[in-house]
Order: C-alpha cells, then structure tokens, then sequence
C-alpha cells in the first residue's frame, strides 16, 4: 500500500531538508536578477504615480 503524502504535509514532517549547493556565481546571478526584477517593477509603479498626478494636473487646469 503506497502512502500519498502532499507536500504541505511533508514539509512539517521534514522540514530541514539539505539545501542544494548553489556555487558563488550562481549565487551572485540569482541576487542581480533579484534585483534587477525589482528595480523593474519599482520604476513601473514610479510612472504609474507620476501619471495619475499628470492627469490631476490637467484636470485643474482645464476647471480654471
């Protein structure tokens, strides 16, 4: 009889599984494109504010 554990249950039972070595450069390569994604996804936000306050700006001036 096979027992069919999820993987939710397993992780309480094992939680410490051993990491998989990752080498400094790999390391180094995750952490950049982390970053990288990241200033991407900041700059996004960065425009969409400056263009809501845009259209604010053009709203006021088209009332006066």
């Amino acid at each position: 009889m096979a027992v069919d554990f999820s993987r939710f249950t397993l992780m309480k039972i094992l939680p410490n599984f051993p990491r998989r070595c990752i080498s400094p450069i790999e390391r180094q390569e995750k952490q950049l494109n982390h970053v990288l994604r990241w200033n991407v996804k900041w700059h996004r936000k960065k425009r969409r504010r400056k263009k809501k306050v845009l259209d604010n700006w053009h709203r006021k001036l088209e009332k006066n």
